[in-house]
Order: C-alpha cells, then sequence, then structure tokens
C-alpha cells in the first residue's frame, strides 16, 4: 500500500461514522425544537411572532443557564494561594441577548417541518 493512502483509507472509514454523528445532531435538534415549539404554542404564543421568538430565546437561555451550572459543578474548586480556601473558577454566565437571537422555518432532511432558533 502506497503511504498516501493510508490517510485517505482512514478518512473514508471514518464517513460513516462522521454522518451517523450528524444525523443524531440534527434528530436531537429537531426533537429540542419541537419539545420547545410545544412549550411555547401551550404558553399562548404563535409562530411567526416576537412573543414566540421571546419564548423560545428564553428557554434556549434555561437550557445554556443549565449546561453552564453543570460545567462549573463538575470542575474541582482551586485552593486560594493565600489562605487556603476551596474556590470555583469560572467564567461568568452570558445570558443570550435579544438582538443575537432569530428563528426560521426549516426542514429536516427527511422534510419534516419545524421552527430553528439560534443565537446568531
Amino acid at each position: 500500500m502506497k503511504p498516501q493512502a493510508l490517510p485517505i483509507l482512514l478518512l473514508c472509514a471514518g464517513l460513516p461514522g462522521c454522518a451517523w454523528l450528524s444525523a443524531f445532531d440534527e434528530a436531537s435538534t429537531y426533537e429540542a425544537a419541537e419539545a420547545d415549539h410545544q412549550r411555547c404554542r401551550e404558553r399562548g404564543y404563535e409562530w411567526p411572532g416576537d412573543a414566540y421568538v421571546e419564548c423560545r430565546r428564553q428557554l434556549a437561555d434555561n437550557r445554556e443557564r443549565a449546561r453552564w451550572q453543570e460545567l462549573n459543578l463538575s470542575r474541582p474548586p482551586q485552593q486560594n494561594g493565600e489562605l487556603g480556601i476551596p474556590q470555583t473558577v469560572s467564567e461568568p454566565y452570558r445570558p443570550i441577548r435579544e438582538d443575537s437571537f432569530a428563528c426560521r422555518d426549516a426542514t429536516t432532511r427527511d422534510g419534516d417541518p419545524y421552527v430553528h432558533c439560534e443565537e446568531r
């Protein structure tokens, strides 16, 4: 086998795994979007509308805050050099701003329509 063929072979072997990961990511994005869509509809908000987008932003922000808290809890505390007091060092939480959040109509690869919202 030529030395140049090995990287190509490794790349081709990894593609099915990449495709599976991409499909899994799309499915989880779709499921989260559908769950958020239902929550906002239950609260009386309809797409398209500013109140609906704000509802989806708040749900996304709550999810991001929970991930941020999980990350901070998973980090071991560091000792303060002078006092020997354990302390957690982390970035402060940055909420999703209204002006950087948008929703749009989207479809999955299978053609299922949904409302995709994300921070830009």
